[in-house]
């Protein structure tokens, strides 16, 4: 999963939670390639 997202696969996120439903349905590139630096320099 992780490689798929390095390589640019569209990411989507959401929460799960009685007082806090949120659903991202896709990431904007820019957002994705920064958390990509983040997860190559183990930041994340």
């Amino acid at each position: 999963m992780i490689a798929a997202f390095r390589q640019g696969m569209a990411v989507a996120l959401g929460v799960d939670h009685p007082h806090c439903a949120v659903r991202i349905d896709e990431v904007a590139p820019e957002m994705q390639a920064s958390l990509a630096r983040d997860f190559a320099t183990g930041t994340a």
